[in-house]
């Protein structure tokens, strides 16, 4: 049915069972959306269906694997945005080679410390199977701020801080202001010379 005044289509939703899934035949042709699946009935009526809800999010100690990887029960969860150098990476400051993959890893342990951190999944597992999340934990407030403490993005700190980078073929540039600031600031990786973790990584 046609709505004259917007020009939208509206769809008549489908039935629905005891369990709460929709009623259609196994061989009803669907179109995905990006709102939802379409499927065409016999009358060439298409019915939306709604996609499935994001998965809860995942709450926590968590262990550092290295600047972008966390465990939190078991899980290995990849900080969504965000590039940091490997746990071999080498980086050089001041013309000093140094493990910058293991402080990165380090500077995001202490970072986090104690505190329970929170990963809401995001998209689909990479390709190592770890789960990609945004994740967030409870950090203290400077000093000067009017307040006690606040949730911070992790990958927003670490880009931040200079030690990891924004991952602009995932992120779609959500981090570039941090890691803009963090370039101008000379901080972490910025204070010396490195390669980019997706460069590095293709060279081996």
């Amino acid at each position: 049915m046609r709505n004259c005044s917007t020009g939208f289509v509206l769809y008549k939703l489908p039935s629905w069972d005891a369990e709460h899934t929709p009623v259609l035949q196994p061989d009803t042709p669907r179109l995905r959306t990006l709102f939802g699946e379409i499927s065409y009935a016999s009358t060439g009526s298409p019915n939306m269906i709604a996609l499935p809800p994001d998965p809860p999010p995942i709450i926590g100690r968590a262990s550092v694997i290295d600047g972008d990887t966390l465990e939190v029960h078991g899980q290995r969860i990849r900080i969504w945005g965000i590039d940091a150098p490997e746990g071999r990476q080498t980086c050089t400051h001041r013309g000093q080679t140094y493990r910058c993959g293991a402080e990165a890893a380090n500077q995001l342990s202490v970072f986090i410390g104690a505190q329970p951190v929170t990963c809401a999944p995001k998209g689909r597992p990479d390709r190592y199977g770890r789960i990609v999340a945004r994740c967030e934990v409870t950090a203290p407030c400077e000093p000067t701020d009017d307040c006690v403490s606040f949730r911070r993005d992790l990958g927003g700190w670490m880009v931040g801080s200079g030690w990891a980078l924004d991952f602009p073929r995932y992120s779609d540039g959500e981090h570039a202001e941090q890691e803009f600031d963090a370039r101008e600031g000379r901080k972490g990786l910025w204070a010396g010379e490195f390669q980019m973790p997706w460069d590095w990584r293709a060279a081996r």
